[in-house]
């Protein structure tokens, strides 16, 4: 089966072309550290035999923080707490990566004890903050962060790194036409918008050297009036391959739209498996389709029909984290139900929950 293939990506080799979907848990702690409990959690799934364990929403600067309990890696110290979660993920035999992220203006003071920062004064329509415009010196210093944070996940033991260009985080408020309403280099054109994520791709690669894989995740659509077209996801991803990326991982929506990011119906996943197809077919990197897989043939079809090379899941492996590894012996898997009670509301000090899992 074309799933059990191993794929590399740049000079990793991935054993097989599950990925687990990065997953903001909550797991961390109020300083956005690894705990034991965030450990188990990513363990587990590892020994479930997921190919690419992603680990989810780790900020670069405390004013980046989605949430009360998310992950932050933003200095030195915490090297060691990180090391820790990677090295469980690679001793049980899955390849350990994390996804970083800058919340932008999808956040609040009460999470962060900083002002809401964003390309312009426009509020997040789900936290409906009204955030400062960000000057072009911060902007630059926003860029040093992510690759100071993805320097610091390499010496924890990260063997890849995906930046999180989507579900309305700053780099997705860059690339839109909603949220970014700007005049200078940074606003306007299509290849205006793209260039802050252009510019953190460089200076990842810089950082981290031309043979440490990048992934880039970007958002097809995010369904508003004055949007991100799916045309336009096409040539973003373009100039990302362009500007160093080593794979393209695809998803859509914004939060406020819970069935769109999480997709509970087949005409979402159809819409973003189309342009994921459209997408692949123009790269000569890897792409990752991701949302909607709840059954290990779902899978197996887009791959084998070659619209995507790897493909992502999330909430079927929170289900049963033994997914993978049940549905290669043919075990009887428990099977997620799409009832999205996993997605909680991250305005409240909330957690990951699951309800046919309970032992998260």
């Amino acid at each position: 089966m074309t799933c059990f293939q191993a794929i590399i990506i740049d000079k990793v080799k991935v054993p097989n072309r599950i990925v687990l979907s990065p997953i903001n848990s909550s797991f961390g702690d109020r300083s956005g550290n690894v705990t034991k409990r965030l450990v188990n959690f990513h363990s587990k799934i590892a020994k479930g035999q997921v190919g690419l364990s992603i680990v989810g929403s780790t900020a670069v600067s405390k004013n980046g923080r989605v949430n009360y309990n998310g992950l932050l890696l933003d200095c030195e110290e915490k090297i060691d707490n990180f090391a820790e979660l990677f090295r469980a993920i690679e001793d049980a035999g899955s390849i350990p990566a994390i996804q970083l992220m800058h919340a932008g203006r999808q956040t609040s003071p009460e999470v962060t004890g900083l002002n809401v920062i964003a390309p312009s004064n426009i509020a997040s329509p789900f936290f409906g903050v009204i955030p400062q415009p960000l000057e072009i010196s911060e902007i630059e210093d926003i860029v040093g962060q992510f690759s100071k944070s993805a320097l610091f996940a390499k010496k924890a033991g990260a063997r890849l790194i995906e930046l999180h260009g989507a579900h309305g985080y700053l780099i997705e408020q860059f690339l839109s036409p909603c949220s970014n309403k700007r005049h200078d280099e940074y606003g306007g054109s299509l290849e205006n918008r793209v260039r802050f994520f252009r510019r953190i791709v460089k200076a990842v690669k810089d950082k981290l050297g031309k043979d440490f894989p990048l992934i880039c995740r970007i958002g097809v659509d995010d369904y508003r009036r004055a949007r991100i077209r799916r045309e336009e996801s096409l040539v973003i991803a373009n100039l990302l391959e362009k500007a160093g990326a080593d794979c393209i991982s695809i998803t859509a929506g914004i939060y406020g739209q819970r069935d769109k990011i999480y997709p509970i119906d087949l005409q979402h996943c159809r819409i973003r498996l189309e342009a994921t197809k459209k997408i692949k077919q123009k790269l000569k990197i890897p792409v990752i389709y991701g949302g909607g897989i709840t059954k290990f043939c779902e899978a197996e079809e887009i791959l084998q029909s070659k619209q995507a090379d790897l493909v992502g899941i999330a909430r079927a492996i929170i289900a049963d984290p033994e997914f993978v590894r049940k549905s290669i012996n043919e075990e009887t898997v428990t099977n997620c139900n799409r009832c999205n009670y996993c997605i909680y509301n991250f305005r409240n000090n909330e957690t990951l929950r699951c309800s046919v899992n309970s032992n998260l």
